[in-house]
């Protein structure tokens, strides 16, 4: 286990305060002892505040340990997974957005240390930022403009984790017309026809784009649209009360019975028990 020590390198937030941002995520969750998530590609940035509790987080095959009172910067294109340790939890405040494709290179993971009036400084404006997020016609200049000013203070004071004094390693291969498919897909990846439109967007032959898809993400084009729309499934289990026949179809899934087969699959508990039912 690495300790989260730091580089002696600041966090340049600066591109992201100059580009237009779309927020796609926004919420707070605690989370039981186990694994939180998948260990997949991201292809949006995340910015994590962790209220309670600590987190085993994993970035290119390196680990840290993550206390309360931290905040962190998880960029784009990194293959990550986290998970809760032994006996404990972890409660977090969290936004996933999006930067339209900025090319910036890979800065590496982003850490901040809060003081205690940090810490609260920063817990109300997350709050304030997933309050318009869950708004039914979110205002997306308002959403944007917590999110620059989050990002802004979180420049002032974070650093980039380093593991025992070396830089991450780099992150994976991706063909240009992969990414850029893969831009889009958050618009569509619900829609009957997400993977012939992934296929058409990168302008690629299918078997060869596979083959590249693959490579970078280490799962199929296919396999990769089910984890978004269950994880988008989760999301809605936990914060809405919908019921799951509902959200199987909002997900992209018209049989009920193959999405709760699929959701128990990827995530190890069936959909009704995400609300202790």
């Amino acid at each position: 286990m690495t300790k989260p020590s730091l580089s002696s390198a600041g966090f340049d937030v600066r591109p992201w305060l100059r580009q237009p941002l779309v927020i796609l995520n926004a919420g707070r969750r605690r989370f039981p002892l186990g694994r939180a998530t998948q260990h997949e590609v991201v292809t949006t940035h995340r910015l994590i505040l962790v209220l309670r509790g600590q987190m085993d987080y994993t970035l290119e095959d390196q680990t840290w340990r993550i206390p309360a009172g931290v905040q962190l910067f998880v960029p784009a294109w990194s293959r990550r997974v986290w998970s809760v340790p032994v006996r404990g939890f972890c409660e977090i405040l969290w936004c996933e957005f999006d930067d339209g494709g900025l090319e910036t290179g890979r800065p590496g993971l982003g850490i901040r240390r809060l003081t205690k009036p940090e810490k609260w400084l920063e817990k109300n404006a997350h709050l304030r930022l997933i309050r318009h997020f869950a708004e039914e016609a979110p205002r997306e200049a308002l959403l944007e403009g917590e999110l620059k000013a989050l990002l802004a203070r979180f420049g002032d004071r974070a650093e980039i984790a380093s593991a025992r004094g070396r830089r991450l390693p780099g992150p994976p291969e991706f063909h240009p017309r992969v990414k850029l498919a893969l831009r889009g897909l958050e618009h569509y990846y619900r829609e009957p026809d997400a993977l012939d439109r992934l296929y058409q967007a990168s302008g690629l032959s299918p078997n060869y784009f596979r083959r590249q898809f693959v490579r970078a993400l280490q799962c199929s084009p296919r396999t990769f649209i089910e984890r978004l729309r269950l994880r988008r499934a989760r999301y809605l289990l936990r914060e809405t009360p919908r019921s799951v026949k509902e959200i199987a179809g909002e997900v992209g899934y018209s049989d009920a019975l193959y999405f709760s087969k699929s959701y128990r699959r990827f995530w190890k508990i069936a959909p009704s028990r995400e609300r202790g039912g």
